[in-house]
């Protein structure tokens, strides 16, 4: 026999579905209070599955909550920290799925936004990350507190639910040992930057105008798209700064004037978006990137590499072994 708390809950769950997706604060944060309520008194009676319902139903409000700003970022030109939200998507995605049925109502929303957001992150020029190795002087169980380790872990599991919240760990007392480049990296927060030699501010280096230009299309964060990468030859006058013994932009290594100088256009890659809703009328079918003289930048000192790899101490991380991990810098 459901208690009214249950009926609760299931009336709830489903008023959160017709909801979603939804652009409105508000009401979702109404819906996330009733949630918190019930799960403090499912707490109480020790009704772990109920509370383990509401947490899940709490991890998609959030995700979409993270989607929706991460699409305003993109729109504000705000790449990095659009960077940032879709890798805190990831990770969180990564706990949801560990809990939730593929047969469940919200699985087509979350799949989505699954989807949607691989598909930004592909567009991103992103290709050379800071990877930190340091070490770990304390390991804490965020259930019970306790110090574990692999010859003394604790009774929880790490991603389990108990008492509505995620058993992840906590690691304090780190010291860095060594920062290497890398292009695959575990956490995808170290993002390298460049400084201007002369004034040491950040300049952020990377061509966004294939994200620019999809922005321009999309009119939400829930209107669907596809890519498709292929090669066409953009026009000379794109390349007018170059000289004709300069080496070819399609990277050939040939020079241009015995390269692509000689055909219809410079061969270069072509992103073709498919989009559900089309776009404004306005927006240009073709848009070639703008080719421009590189500034001359060198590589940024210690200070900036600190400020991107202390991203991962505010949110959870997903080590190389699947793990959650909260690093406490």
């Amino acid at each position: 026999m459901q208690t009214a708390e249950i009926k609760k809950l299931v009336e709830i769950r489903n008023d959160i579905r017709d909801l979603l997706p939804s652009f409105d604060e508000k009401v979702l944060n109404e819906r996330l209070a009733i949630l918190a309520n019930l799960k403090k008194y499912f707490i109480s009676q020790d009704i772990q599955e109920a509370s383990k319902e509401i947490w899940c139903l709490e991890k998609i409000i959030a995700i979409q909550k993270m989607y929706v700003f991460a699409f305003n970022q993109l729109k504000l030109e705000k790449y990095y920290e659009a960077w940032c939200c879709f890798e805190n998507i990831e990770i969180a995605l990564s706990q949801l799925f560990r809990h939730l049925d593929e047969k469940d109502d919200f699985f087509p929303l979350v799949s989505f936004i699954k989807q949607h957001s691989f598909r930004y992150q592909s567009l991103f020029p992103y290709k050379t990350f800071i990877s930190p190795e340091f070490t770990v002087k304390s390991r804490t169980c965020s259930v019970c507190n306790k110090n574990s380790s692999i010859r003394h872990p604790c009774e929880h599991k790490n991603g389990e639910i108990y008492d509505g919240e995620m058993c992840y760990q906590i690691w304090s007392g780190i010291e860095y040992v060594l920062l290497a480049l890398v292009n695959s990296p575990v956490q995808k927060f170290c993002v390298t930057f460049l400084t201007d030699s002369e004034t040491e501010e950040k300049i952020d280096q990377y061509n966004y105008s294939i994200l620019e230009y999809l922005m321009s299309c999309l009119q939400s964060p829930f209107h669907s798209w596809d890519v498709h990468w292929t090669k066409i030859r953009h026009p000379h006058s794109n390349y007018s700064h170059l000289d004709t013994d300069d080496d070819c932009p399609c990277e050939s290594g040939e020079s241009y004037r015995n390269c692509c100088l000689q055909k219809s256009g410079v061969l270069r890659p072509h992103c073709q978006f498919n989009l559900s809703v089309p776009p404004p009328e306005s927006i240009a079918a073709v848009r070639y990137p703008k080719s421009t003289s590189k500034k001359k930048v060198e590589v940024s000192g210690p200070t900036k590499f600190h400020t991107s790899i202390a991203k991962i101490s505010e949110y959870l991380v997903q080590t190389a072994k699947g793990d959650f991990v909260k690093i406490q810098l």
